[in-house]
């Protein structure tokens, strides 16, 4: 089976590439890179001061028809079967991009700056926005602050959001269903009822923090397409953090699987309750992508390795470093349609 993932590497200097497409070709025995494509830097990279990520790098990559749709941080590029870039959509809104859902019509877009999922069409059109912190019924829930407005300026560059509040939510996922969206916040600011929590280490320095006592949470939401009174949008499940994101979101059934990335694990939630946690070797894992008969997949850094896991047993069948930069990491993994 072949699988596309998109990358990024930290820390490098501005005149280096900072992530790449790569094809894998995944086994059980083995998997290896049978293609590699390097795409422009984004264009904001040179103002951008986190030398962890930031703009650097690639962010997601899905497929639509015979396009490969793959995002930098605020760009979204459609690859021909060449290779080459064929449209590039960008957006005040989209900023941080974690994740891409294309689709003949278009493509949602997980900018985790603006705490939203963006609709754009293939001309560049904004038709749609899910934005969680919007949402009464979630904010309640979740106890969030208040979020400026997408109008209030821009999101995609990352010295206009030098001072202002950004990334509340921490976005970076979400999945279509027949009649909603589920979406995961890996590190959402909540309202410390009891006030004894500070701002955490993680925004220190990024911007001023709302007035009072915040803590972080991983969340996953569930955003109804039609606002029915009998259908409002709802938190699925939400436990503290005191590591760094979670990441991804698959269905199983009733079970939904997320990435506990901070405490390298897979999670399994029903009922809005965990479980089953199964660790995953190595450090920060990202993407996940269903192999069948009961396999998942993920990736994890330092070094660069493919995960083959067995859900049945909690076990690690197949575990693959492969050649890579020291400090690069997958951002996305997805499938690869039939053929390739």
């Amino acid at each position: 089976m072949r699988l596309a993932a998109t990358t990024v590497v930290r820390n490098v200097p501005a005149d280096v590439s900072s992530g790449r497409l790569i094809i894998l070709e995944v086994s059980n025995e083995r998997t290896r890179v049978v293609e590699e494509v390097r795409l422009s830097e984004n264009p904001y990279r040179s103002r951008d001061l986190n030398p962890r990520g930031g703009t650097r790098g690639l962010r997601a990559v899905a497929f639509c028809g015979d396009r490969i749709v793959v995002a930098d941080a605020t760009r979204v590029l459609s690859l021909d079967g060449s290779r080459a870039v064929t449209s590039e959509l960008s957006h005040p809104w989209l900023g941080l991009i974690h994740a891409v859902l294309p689709d003949p019509d278009g493509v949602w877009v997980v900018s985790t700056s603006a705490d939203a999922v963006v609709r754009l069409d293939w001309s560049g059109e904004v038709v749609g926005v899910v934005r969680p912190v919007d949402l009464a019924d979630i904010v309640e829930a979740l106890g969030l602050p208040s979020a400026d407005p997408l109008s209030a300026g821009r999101f995609d560059d990352p010295s206009a959001l030098q001072g202002r509040p950004h990334g509340l939510t921490h976005l970076n996922c979400a999945i279509l269903t027949s009649d909603a969206m589920i979406v995961g916040l890996g590190r959402a600011l909540v309202r410390d009822r009891a006030g004894q929590a500070a701002l955490d280490a993680y925004r220190q320095g990024n911007w001023t923090a709302p007035p009072g006592s915040w803590r972080a949470r991983h969340a996953i939401v569930r955003v109804p397409f039609a606002s029915l009174a009998n259908d409002p949008p709802a938190v699925l499940w939400q436990q503290p953090v005191a590591t760094m994101p979670g990441h991804e979101v698959w269905l199983e059934g009733r079970r939904i699987w997320t990435i506990d990335s901070g405490g390298s694990a897979l999670i399994a939630i029903e009922d809005s309750r965990q479980v089953s946690r199964i660790p995953v070797a190595g450090s920060f894992p990202r993407g996940l992508v269903d192999l069948g008969a009961g396999l998942l997949v993920v990736a994890t850094q330092h070094p660069l390795t493919v995960h083959i896991i067995d859900l049945a047993t909690g076990r690690t069948v197949g575990s693959h470093p492969l050649a890579s930069d020291e400090d690069e990491s997958i951002t996305c993994l997805t499938r690869c349609p039939e053929g390739w």
